[in-house]
């Protein structure tokens, strides 16, 4: 329902970390249907914001456009997070970006080691940090989503695609999500990046 008050996201950009999302994140936010939550990365439903309720998560979608949603990777990594979302966005459609398993891994190592939180070898980082290897299972990640919501509501996304055939894959995106399909933007030709760690609500 649009209005002036807070409401809840129609759509969830829920992974998978070091994939695109960012990207995509900014691509959606140009659509002039579709209002996207700032800061990136709310993580309300992993234990970081989760005790902060639903008032506060809904504060974040202040818009009279017809469409809103929210980018958080991280929500393919935490197992209780379908759940939450069932329990408070039942009907919530779900993006989920997938990049070949080994790049986006290598991609995480270097985030890790340009941040300061590695300081080893890649195959070190992987010994240390097992989760890094669970984030590129995506067969296991989706399959947790899948026992609370039907496959109709999750559209795979793969990076590739995002980056070689952008038009394309977006008006797919937009097709999910019920947008006008045939947008397009001059800010559709550039790939975003994080720079920087992100700022995350208080």
């Amino acid at each position: 329902m649009v209005g002036q008050c807070g409401r809840r996201p129609d759509f969830i950009v829920i992974g998978a970390t070091k994939a695109g999302t960012t990207s995509l994140d900014f691509y959606l936010g140009c659509h002039p249907e579709i209002y996207m939550a700032k800061p990136k990365e709310l993580r309300f439903f992993t234990d970081y914001f989760w005790n902060q309720g639903v008032e506060w998560y809904e504060n974040y979608f202040h818009t009279t456009k017809t469409y809103c949603g929210e980018t958080s990777p991280q929500y393919a990594h935490w197992p209780h997070v379908p759940e939450r979302m069932a329990a408070i966005v039942p009907r919530i459609k779900l993006i989920y970006m997938v990049r070949e398993p080994m790049a986006r891994l290598r991609s995480q190592y270097l985030m890790a080691a340009k941040r300061g939180w590695s300081k080893g070898s890649f195959e070190s980082y992987i010994d240390q940090h097992p989760y890094a290897l669970e984030d590129s299972l995506y067969g296991k990640q989706i399959s947790r989503f899948l026992n609370h919501f039907p496959l109709s509501s999750i559209h795979i996304l793969e990076t590739q695609d995002l980056k070689n055939r952008r038009d394309q894959a977006l008006a797919k995106v937009f097709q999910f999500i019920g947008a006008n399909t045939e947008y397009s933007s001059i800010f559709f030709r550039h790939e975003r990046h994080v720079g920087k760690a992100e700022v995350y609500p208080n």
